[in-house]
Parts: structure tokens; C-alpha cells; sequence
């Protein structure tokens, strides 16, 4: 699981999926396709639907504009993974028994 959070710490979210993507000096920002739970108690989440290229719907945080998740038209979604922090077990850790 890999715990994100926005630029402004906002809006946070639990990826499950292992992936590490190595940083990179140009853009420290990508997307993955996995299973998230976004947490989002001061309502900053902001989505909006337009195409721009495969992606269909866009979140991202209100105050700080960091992008959170994209949906393409097949209902595919990709998280933005832009730090690394891998949480080996966490509060939601069994959640991808329930279905979530």
C-alpha cells in the first residue's frame, strides 16, 4: 500500500498496489493503475469530466491543484503516485478483503 497525500496535505489517499515508481529528475509525477481510497473530510476534492487524450475524469485538490486520479472511458483508474512512502500495514489494510 502506498500512502499520497496532496501538495498542500488536504486531501489524502491509500493506493493499494506495490508499486515504487523511481523518481525522476524531470517529472516526479505518474499515474498507476490500481485500487485507492482517497480521504477527503474538508471536501477539497474536486472532479471534472472533459477528454484529454485517454483520460475522461479528473480529481484533484481544490487549494493546491495537485492532481489525485484519473478515469479513462473503460472505467479504468489511475492514481497520481508523486512520493513514495510504502505502508506496510495501515488502518485499511484488509480492506481489499471487503471489496474496496
Amino acid at each position: 500500500m502506498i500512502e499520497q497525500q496532496c501538495f498542500c496535505g488536504e486531501v489524502k489517499y491509500q493506493v493499494f498496489s506495490d508499486y515504487a515508481p523511481q523518481q525522476s529528475e524531470r517529472d516526479n509525477l505518474c499515474f498507476v493503475n490500481a485500487v485507492g481510497l482517497v480521504i477527503d473530510p474538508n471536501k477539497m476534492l474536486h472532479r471534472y469530466v472533459k477528454k484529454v487524450e485517454d483520460a475522461f475524469e479528473h480529481a484533484f485538490c481544490s487549494q493546491c491543484g495537485c492532481p489525485i486520479y484519473q478515469i479513462d472511458h473503460n472505467g479504468h483508474t489511475k492514481y497520481c503516485i508523486w512520493q513514495t512512502s510504502t505502508v506496510p500495514g495501515s488502518l485499511y489494510s484488509g480492506a481489499m478483503q471487503f471489496g474496496l
